[in-house]
C-alpha cells in the first residue's frame, strides 16, 4: 500500500463540486413548490380568496404587533386574507404563462415551416413580415393592445400571441 496523500485542496475542491451539482435543484424545487401551490390552492388556502370580513380589515402580518396567526400575511382593505389571495393568484399566473407560451406556437409553426419547405417568394415575404414584427417594441405594443381591448384574460393572452409568434417563427425557421 502506498502512503500517498491527496493534495490539501482536493477535499475542498470535491466539496465545492458537490455543492455546484446541487445548485440546479434549488430553482427546480422552488418551481415545483409554486406549481404545487397553484394546483392545490383550493385545498391549502385557509380562506376563500374573495371572502372578506370588515372586522379583520388591514390586519398586519402575524409577526408584527396587532397581527394574528389566523391571517399569517395579514388582510387587505376589505378584510380578505392575503395568503389565500396569493395562492389563488399563483393559479392565474400559472395559467396565463402556459397559455401565452403555448398559444403562439401553432401559428408560428404554420408561418415558418411550410414556406421554408416550399421556399421562394412566399418564404421571403413571411420572413420579412416576421422581421417587421420583431422590430416592434413588445411592451409598448402590449400596453396599447390591452388598453384598447381591455384587461380580460382572453385579451391579455391574445395580445401575447400576437406579439410572441415572430420569436417562435424565427427559431422554427432557423
Amino acid at each position: 500500500m502506498s502512503n500517498a496523500r491527496s493534495p490539501p485542496g482536493a477535499v475542498v475542491h470535491a466539496g465545492r463540486r458537490r455543492r455546484l451539482r446541487l445548485i440546479p435543484w434549488v430553482p427546480g424545487l422552488i418551481l415545483f413548490a409554486l406549481c404545487a401551490i397553484a394546483v392545490l390552492a383550493p385545498l391549502i388556502a385557509p380562506y376563500p380568496p374573495l371572502q372578506g370580513s370588515l372586522g379583520d380589515k388591514l390586519l398586519p402580518p402575524a409577526w408584527l404587533a396587532g397581527g394574528a396567526w389566523s391571517h399569517p400575511l395579514g388582510t387587505d382593505l376589505l378584510g380578505r386574507d392575503i395568503l389565500s389571495r396569493l395562492f389563488y393568484g399563483a393559479r392565474t399566473s400559472w395559467r396565463r404563462g402556459h397559455c401565452s407560451a403555448g398559444a403562439p406556437e401553432p401559428s408560428a409553426r404554420a408561418s415558418a415551416s411550410s414556406p421554408a419547405i416550399c421556399g421562394g417568394a412566399l418564404d421571403a415575404f413571411l420572413m420579412r413580415l416576421t422581421d417587421v414584427a420583431l422590430s416592434l417594441p413588445l411592451i409598448l405594443v402590449a400596453i396599447v393592445l390591452v388598453a384598447a381591448l381591455g384587461t380580460s384574460f382572453t385579451n391579455v393572452v391574445s395580445s401575447s400571441c400576437l406579439l410572441l409568434w415572430p420569436r417562435y417563427a424565427r427559431q422554427i425557421r432557423g
